[in-house]
């Protein structure tokens, strides 16, 4: 009854089985190199295995992996007993108004909890690039 709805069919083809990308040494590549993105990672995979994912699937597939690490680092404290302070990013551009020279500074965040409200304090260290910047408004 089958052969007479459905006709004859033969083997089912069976696609090859892709190569996965290291999805772990990619991720540490990404956090290593900053100007590394994820086209430029692909294009490097697809050089080694032509017949692998698109870009659209390899994205895909480095998502749903990202979404399986857990990342989660908690910290408890009591609030005000602890701040937090590290260097925010690239250095940013200082116009002194007086010589027009510029200069890069680097930013120095120190954050701290209070209760439930949430306060931040950035500030470019002058200092510590000019030397003595009391000449320098605020």
């Amino acid at each position: 009854m089958e052969t007479a709805l459905f006709g004859e069919h033969g083997p089912i083809e069976q696609f090859p089985e892709r190569v996965r990308p290291d999805f772990p040494a990619l991720h540490a590549q990404l956090q290593q190199h900053r100007h590394l993105t994820l086209q430029l990672a692909w294009e490097e995979f697809r050089q080694v295995h032509p017949e692998g994912y698109g870009y659209s699937r390899f994205c895909e597939l480095y998502g749903r992996w990202r979404k399986k690490q857990d990342v989660v680092l908690r910290q408890e404290h009591k609030p005000g007993e602890k701040g937090f302070v590290d260097w925010a990013g690239a250095t940013i551009p200082v116009h002194d108004p007086v010589s027009g020279e510029i200069w890069p500074a680097s930013l120095f965040v120190m954050e701290f909890t209070l209760t439930l409200l949430r306060y931040d304090f950035d500030t470019g260290l002058l200092r510590m690039l000019v030397g003595d910047a009391s000449s320098l408004q605020t």
